[in-house]
């Protein structure tokens, strides 16, 4: 089992990875169950699109952001299997089981916080070491606090 984002199918499925033909055929998708049933709450977003503060060109800056979050950039990343901005258009991203899986997953979402010190979790990939350590049989309790105190420290200081 692999917890990955959507857009791995992709990667899996691209000729020039070396995954068996057979891989990509057999690999099945489910959204990541809550424990009430529902899915579970994910982490919906990616690396953070803001203006900077000291930028030399503001208005430019707004404009790219503006072209990210338009309908017609939304809608060559749903096409691509990229998790859309805006709820409207994940239809676009197909009807196959992998559409289905992230559309259910994203249903529950949060969003990525607004922190300064974000970018900085992300870099580190304390998630990712989390997610796997808890997946290898470690304390989830003790590896959940070990985690915390770091991205304290990552958002924090």
């Amino acid at each position: 089992m692999m917890s990955t984002p959507g857009w791995v199918k992709g990667l899996i499925e691209a000729e020039d990875t070396g995954c068996p033909d057979t891989f990509a055929k057999e690999m099945g998708v489910f959204a990541l169950p809550g424990d009430d049933g529902a899915p579970a709450p994910v982490l919906l977003g990616g690396s953070d699109i803001a203006v900077a503060a000291k930028s030399a060109n503001q208005d430019l800056a707004r404009e790219a952001v503006a072209l990210m979050l338009s309908d017609d950039y939304q809608t060559i990343l749903a096409g691509a299997g990229l998790t859309p901005a805006k709820e409207s258009l994940a239809p676009l991203l197909g009807d196959d089981e992998y559409a289905a899986a992230t559309i259910e997953a994203a249903s529950n979402a949060k969003l990525t916080p607004a922190a300064p010190g974000w970018a900085n979790v992300e870099g580190s990939r304390v998630l990712e070491d989390l997610f796997s350590a808890i997946a290898q049989g470690g304390d989830v309790a003790e590896l959940a606090r070990e985690a915390d105190e770091q991205m304290s420290g990552q958002l924090n200081g």
